[in-house]
């Protein structure tokens, strides 16, 4: 595809961008999506984003998106709870929920290891191995596994110039993956999406590193961002919670609403999911595509 950026205009030096590359099938969606959005996007050359980025090389297509952000995840969390308290929400930390009941007036009955509670209606957030527990006899969930990924951050100089970069699968890619990256303070965060190993309580998940995921990710590194040092890296470990179609979960039941399933992207929509909890909460109905009724959740009904 032709380069729509147009006598060699660059986004600004420390202005956040976004770059999505692989094959056209995979962007097209993507481009048009963005577009009825009212976001702008183009479509750059590999010549381009070498030009611009010699650090990041790009297989096939390349779609920019240049009012892309990213967030710190810390600071982001941080100042949520300190919006939250000021109007007036009551934090509890290290409190787990232990039971939920809907009792036959219509409220919730909601217990932790030394409270309990009353409710009109209730949000249930707690991640995939707590919310089959929970929610056990209230509402039916699709199967959500629970995978430990394996995410690089790697040195290179001024990470936070980088953009932030999908890979949607192209050459050297994992079967059915894709590779996310993102400058951070960190360093230049890059891993495989979706593709690590299934743990199935708490205590499976033991955090240590897989040495053989970290060198598929440096070998990645040194096909596709030359711009990093490969040789210099650390490794992670997180989770994901996956549906069977790796969309999001926000529905109701009654007067318990569920919010699960986020797939490996849910943070950077957390204010989205969050308005969607609202509406929830108010009554309207959730969005077809992360209803619980959809049709591509419907054969794998049943929580961990």
């Amino acid at each position: 595809m032709a380069s729509a950026r147009g006598g060699g205009v660059r986004p600004a030096v420390g202005v956040d961008r976004g770059i999505d590359h692989g094959p056209p099938a995979a962007l097209e969606p993507l481009h048009a999506a963005l577009r009825a959005a009212g976001q702008r996007t183009e479509y750059w050359s590999a010549a381009d984003v070498a030009d611009r980025w010699p650090g990041l090389r790009v297989d096939t297509a390349a779609l920019h998106h240049p009012d892309a952000g990213r967030l710190h995840a810390d600071g982001a969390v941080a100042a949520l709870q300190s919006a939250a308290a000021r109007r007036g929400a009551t934090l509890h930390f290290r409190t787990p929920v232990r039971r939920l009941l809907v009792r036959t007036d219509g409220r919730v009955s909601l217990e932790t290891d030394d409270s309990a509670y009353v409710v009109d209606q209730v949000v249930v957030a707690p991640g995939a191995w707590a919310i089959g527990q929970l929610l056990d006899g209230l509402v039916q969930l699709p199967r959500l596994r629970v995978t430990q990924e394996q995410p690089v951050h790697f040195a290179a100089t001024d990470p936070l110039a980088w953009p932030s970069f999908i890979h949607h699968g192209g050459a050297g890619l994992p079967a059915g993956g894709g590779t996310y990256g993102v400058g951070s303070v960190d360093g230049v965060k890059v891993g495989f999406h979706a593709v690590g190993r299934e743990v199935d309580f708490p205590g499976d998940r033991d955090r240590s590193i897989d040495g053989v995921a970290v060198q598929q990710v440096k070998a990645y590194a040194r096909q596709w961002i030359p711009g990093v040092d490969a040789d210099r890296a650390s490794a992670q470990t997180c989770l994901y919670t996956l549906t069977p179609d790796h969309d999001f979960i926000a529905d109701r039941r009654g007067p318990v609403a569920v919010m699960a399933g986020f797939s490996g992207h849910g943070f950077k929509f957390g204010s989205v999911l969050g308005s969607l909890a609202v509406d929830l909460i108010e009554g309207r109905p959730a969005l077809p595509a992360f209803s619980l009724s959809r049709t591509s959740l419907l054969a794998t009904k049943g929580s961990r």
